[in-house]
């Protein structure tokens, strides 16, 4: 008990801080993101207050938990106007771009002497790429509201759309590639588009139609005002939980179900 307590009280310290020292770099024109990796960098296992922790299983819960939330925001926040005009630009750059994005981070590790591994340094290094490849939604958002560049609104569209759908390519290429790492000789081209098509597809057509489903309940819900946001909070997470156990991407799933659901 007293474990779970400190890590609740660490979690709201470290994310209080990493708020108001945000905002405080803002008036510098500091990048958040990059205040959030320092301060974690700071707190870290080699940082100098050197936090240790080793629990996978809770990192997976609250890494999911917090990535499918920022999505499902994204997509509130992504106009519709935006998804007419740069809808298949951002899904080939969202897919195929970070595929590529993946291929050159791996060539680039490809190049250093390979640490002592029993797996192909090649199939280790697409993973690290796989892994690296994707934006942050959030962090792309807001820095192009900061920044004010003057872009075309079909570019600003691509980039914003394009680092919500992102993140399902990865995890799908992650899945792909540690599947082969833990069992050699189990890729095939049948098989990576099999798990391409329930990825993505699957997610895709869970996410719009639960956004409906979402939609529609917010719409006639006769409830006070502050819980609808608790209503719309608990649908992305069951709809996010429900695509993950059928197999498809709950992280598309809930981009999508923000999208859709956004205009009540």
């Amino acid at each position: 008990m007293d474990a779970a307590h400190h890590l609740v009280l660490l979690a709201g310290a470290l994310g209080l801080l990493s708020i108001f020292v945000g905002l405080f770099s803002a008036r510098f024109g500091t990048p958040l993101l990059l205040v959030f990796l320092a301060i974690g960098i700071l707190f870290g296992k080699e940082g100098p207050v050197g936090l240790v922790f080793n629990d996978f299983q809770a990192a997976y819960l609250i890494g999911s938990v917090a990535l499918a939330l920022i999505l499902f925001e994204g997509g509130l926040k992504t106009k519709r106007s935006m998804l007419k005009i740069a809808l298949w630009p951002a899904l080939a750059l969202a897919t195929a771009g970070v595929a590529i994005t993946a291929g050159i981070v791996c060539a680039m590790f490809a190049l250093l002497p390979p640490p002592p591994s029993p797996y192909s340094p090649w199939v280790v290094a697409l993973l690290i790429g796989a892994i690296l490849a994707p934006t942050d939604a959030a962090a792309v958002a807001m820095l192009l509201r900061r920044a004010r560049l003057a872009l075309p609104e079909r570019v600003t569209a691509a980039l914003e759309v394009e680092s919500g759908l992102n993140d399902p390519m990865s995890v799908f290429l992650t899945v792909l590639l540690t599947q082969q790492i833990l069992a050699p000789g189990s890729f095939s081209v049948e098989h990576a588009g099999m798990l391409f098509a329930e990825e993505m597809g699957g997610g895709a057509l869970l996410g719009v139609s639960g956004g409906y489903i979402l939609r529609l309940v917010l719409r006639r819900l006769d409830a006070d005002a502050a819980l609808y946001p608790v209503v719309a909070l608990l649908g992305s997470l069951l709809l996010f939980g429900a695509t993950q156990s059928v197999g498809a991407s709950g992280f598309i799933a809930v981009y999508l179900a923000g999208g859709t659901c956004q205009r009540l």
